[in-house]
């Protein structure tokens, strides 16, 4: 999970990158484990309930949405999926996708960007066949939502879509190997 920032050169902030490269990758992927039970074992205001684990990207969220102008596009990206544990899932599913939304809720991001770090969205995003992660985001915080993983099935994608699972299906290999992939939905 890491905080993306849309223009640079008006938040002053260095090293950061709508991408998150791999120097500021690292740095960014803290939020990630502040929210994560098995890396944060803390017992301050910054462990154990999820309110409390992700009191650190709020706080930080907070304080750069005060440095910055009120037009300033500010978006969380979160995976359950962790790059040394690509089958990890937030324990508790849809519950703590609700709990943690709930929270995110609060500091109106404009955007959030869910991705499946093992380029899978049904086997990473979904709970079962009616809710997933984008779609809870979506219903508890009004933000825009991209989804992302491994999208390049054109049913997964257009039923991600029409039951309105996100707003945004981000595609990469798809529109690579296929450049009028996109107007085939």
């Amino acid at each position: 999970m890491f905080l993306i920032l849309l223009d640079f050169n008006k938040a002053k902030l260095p090293n950061q990158d709508t991408r998150g490269k791999r120097g500021t990758d690292e740095c960014l992927r803290l939020f990630d484990q502040f929210i994560t039970e098995y890396t944060n074992t803390r017992i301050d205001l910054y462990g154990g309930s999820i309110p409390n684990r992700l009191r650190l990207l709020v706080d930080i969220f907070q304080e750069i949405r005060q440095q910055v102008s009120p037009d300033f596009i500010i978006g969380i990206r979160f995976s359950e999926g962790k790059v040394n544990d690509l089958s990890y899932r937030w324990p508790g599913g849809a519950e703590t996708a609700k709990a943690i939304f709930t929270e995110i809720h609060n500091i109106n991001a404009d955007y959030i960007h869910i991705a499946a770090e093992d380029g899978n969205w049904v086997r990473e995003c979904a709970y079962g066949e009616h809710s997933s992660s984008n779609q809870i985001a979506k219903q508890l915080t009004g933000a825009v939502v991209i989804a992302n993983g491994g999208l390049n099935d054109l049913a997964i994608v257009t039923n991600l879509l029409i039951h309105e699972h996100a707003d945004v299906a981000a595609i990469g290999k798809a529109a690579i190997a296929n450049p009028d992939w996109p107007e085939l939905i």
